[in-house]
């Protein structure tokens, strides 16, 4: 089936599951990296504290000025083959400050100078170093036998007095235990993420499902108001209240609050017509308006409609024209040009401060000042991208304070009975 032709719960979670999918490959990668990170940390400050505690006091400041062999190199040997290279530590090296080898317990490799790399470097220069290798440079040949990789520290030796550093311990580290500790760590993380991310897939599905039900069930209302108005229009003004459907389903697309709103001003306006008396012309012509009042919607762009803070000026400015677009499209149907006349100034002002031509008082049909009333009314109580809806009381209480300026006093009076 096209994608085109999918519905929306099927789009959201095949989309979702990609989405969740490459944030949860991320996530993982991250860990595993950090954990990595830490477990070699781990294994450097190991290494510092083996050789600070236990090697380096096996060798004198005098092992450091030149090739150690002999007496001197048995006794270093046999300390390191019994106390030391038994475990998970498969090589050691001594470096002195000029890159040469000075001790090692592979003896006829004592006494080669190598080029100072960056990790010997850093190691002469008081700093603990550890990272994995592959034991492909020069100095690691008689390495290779150990196959595959190994952890390589080189931690710092200092003089007694702690005022320069003497060499380096080299210390090349198998790396099986902290291979099989990452897999282990690993194995939890990844069962851990995707367990998580799993339950939070279904819960947007759930709530996107819920969602579409809603939006489902605002169709249905509004297809009913639709139904309705089409049996109350003659045939010739079917096919213009066709041309009005789609835009109110472009609107729709575009703002998905504009539907429930428009059905909400519509039942609010009638029942206040009718409380001061409207004819029932005045009353259907009252309600279509309120049905159509936003279609000027369509000419204003999806992030001012669906925007979750503030207008900027710009951006308050444009939203002020859409009673116009709305009064342009409507006014173009003969049959509706009084209904374009509500919705062109359903957001004037009593106090003349409205747009979008400042009318004042009773200069804007009375029609314009109900929508005006339900529009605001519903505005107050349902809750917007850029507020969550008020308490009916407070809404109410914002209604009286604005009677006489923004709204209609004696219709709002009208309106709390």
């Amino acid at each position: 089936m096209p994608y085109s032709n999918w519905s929306l719960e099927k789009r959201f979670a095949i989309l979702s599951f990609i989405s969740l999918t490459c944030l949860g490959t991320l996530i993982l990668l991250g860990n595993m990296w950090f954990l990595s990170q830490q477990l070699v940390t781990s294994a450097a400050r190991y290494s510092q504290t083996l050789t600070d505690s236990v090697i380096r006091h096996h060798f004198q400041e005098s092992d450091f000025n030149g090739d150690m062999s002999g007496q001197r190199y048995d006794e270093l040997a046999s300390f390191f083959q019994r106390d030391v290279l038994q475990g998970e530590i498969k090589r050691i090296k001594v470096w002195d400050s000029q890159g040469t080898i000075v001790f090692s317990d592979e003896k006829r490799i004592i006494g080669q100078s190598f080029p100072v790399e960056e990790d010997l470097q850093k190691a002469l220069s008081g700093e603990v170093y550890a990272a994995f290798s592959k034991m492909n440079e020069l100095e690691q040949l008689t390495e290779q036998q150990f196959g595959g990789k190994l952890l390589e520290v080189y931690v710092p030796i200092f003089q007694e007095n702690k005022k320069s550093v003497l060499g380096a311990f080299e210390l090349y580290i198998d790396d099986q235990a902290l291979i099989e500790q990452i897999s282990y760590n690993s194995s939890i993380i990844v069962i851990s993420v995707i367990g998580s991310l799993f339950i939070l897939w279904i819960a947007l599905i759930g709530i996107v499902r819920k969602a579409s039900a809603t939006i489902s069930t605002q169709s249905e209302q509004l297809n009913k108001v639709y139904n309705k108005l089409d049996l109350s229009l003659v045939y010739q003004e079917k096919n213009q209240v066709g041309v009005i459907k789609a835009l109110l389903a472009t609107i729709d697309a575009k703002d998905h609050y504009t539907a429930g709103h428009s059905y909400r001003v519509a039942k609010y306006a009638v029942r206040i017509g009718k409380e001061i008396g409207l004819s029932d012309a005045q009353l259907k012509t009252l309600k279509e308006s309120a049905l159509f009042h936003d279609i000027g919607k369509v000419g204003i762009g999806e992030a001012i409609l669906n925007k979750p803070g503030s207008f900027s000026e710009e951006e308050y400015f444009m939203m002020q024209k859409h009673p116009v677009i709305g009064f342009d499209i409507i006014n173009s149907i003969p049959a509706f040009t009084q209904h374009a006349k509500i919705i062109r100034h359903h957001h004037e002002r009593i106090d003349g401060k409205g747009y979008p031509d400042g009318l004042r008082g009773d200069n804007i049909p009375v029609e314009a000042r109900i929508l005006a009333l339900a529009d605001t009314y519903d505005a107050l109580t349902t809750t917007r991208p850029y507020r969550k809806a008020k308490p009916k009381n407070k809404a109410l209480s914002i209604m009286k304070e604005v009677a006489g300026s923004q709204l209609d006093e004696e219709l709002v009076a009208a309106f709390l009975k």
